[in-house]
């Protein structure tokens, strides 16, 4: 008898626990947890022409429960496109300025929200002082994600129109790197076609000179008595990677090409882990 109560007890707890996951519509941004009001019924909010970006404009857009492949497939058939998950069970969207209001309340969507301006810039260039590295007088240089469904050309031309001068971009992802005025920065980020600024990183720095104790080279092959001397003689690793390692004095006596591809640095990484001799970082 104790034993189906306590299976009974487990069970119940379960589904009570599964219940109440189920109901739960708070929205976990990064600086605020909040349940936003169940706004569909009622929903009669349009938006502003200086919204749009080629024909969309971009909110927060919250399910009963999170929709299935099906559901997502009707909503962009219909001007809907789902970006960007927000926990829980909300999207950050881009919406047709077609779409038609009446049908909001189908589909399972629960509430539509204008997307919050501190979703959209990051801790650092909100920290004073500003990061040294990426302040050049005036400006500073940061990070734009722009929304995915964009692309680069048309996302390059509203910079040009913002005067947000453009360092580099790669068109192959939805990043800019960017040098805006310093008392411009939530005016840009409040503009429609960003989704997020961020400051840039840093320079990457050498690692430390000593190579040796940075691969724990000098764990394995020691010079005092009774330790290890293992220093690879007579070991060959291959390595299929990026193409043509080195070169490098790290890999002089030591390396053995067949590759007559060159498609980047990864291979030297791997490479200088492996067998590299510590003479060099």
């Amino acid at each position: 008898m104790k034993k189906i109560l306590y299976v009974f007890t487990i069970i119940s707890f379960s589904i009570f626990a599964h219940t109440i996951n189920a109901q739960d519509y708070s929205l976990l941004l990064k600086d605020n947890i909040f349940t936003p009001e169940s706004n569909i019924q009622n929903f009669n909010k349009t938006f502003l022409e200086e919204e749009l970006v080629n024909s969309y404009y971009y909110r927060i857009i919250q399910f009963e429960s999170i929709p299935k492949r099906t559901v997502q497939s009707q909503l962009k058939k219909l001007g809907i496109e789902l970006l960007d998950y927000v926990p829980n069970k909300a999207y950050v969207a881009s919406i047709h300025k077609s779409f038609p209001l009446n049908e909001f309340s189908k589909n399972g969507i629960r509430s539509v929200i204008e997307i919050p301006n501190s979703l959209k810039i990051h801790q650092n260039l909100i920290e004073r002082p500003l990061g040294e590295h990426a302040v050049k007088g005036e400006y500073v240089e940061i990070i734009i994600q722009f929304y995915k469904n964009l692309d680069h050309e048309t996302v390059l031309n509203l910079c040009r129109k913002e005067q947000i001068v453009v360092l580099a971009q790669n068109n192959h992802n939805n990043f800019l790197r960017a040098r805006i005025p310093i008392a411009k920065i939530e005016a840009i980020a409040k503009l429609p076609f960003i989704s997020h600024i961020s400051i840039v990183p840093p320079e990457n720095l050498p690692d430390d000179s000593n190579g040796r104790g940075m691969h724990r080279a000098n764990a394995i092959d020691v010079d005092y008595l009774g330790g290890r001397n293992y220093d690879g003689t007579g070991i060959s690793v291959q390595v299929r990677d990026d193409g043509i390692v080195g070169p490098h004095i790290d890999f002089k006596g030591r390396l053995e090409e067949v590759s007559n591809t060159n498609g980047g640095t990864h291979g030297d990484g791997v490479g200088g882990i492996l067998a590299g001799a510590g003479n060099r970082n």
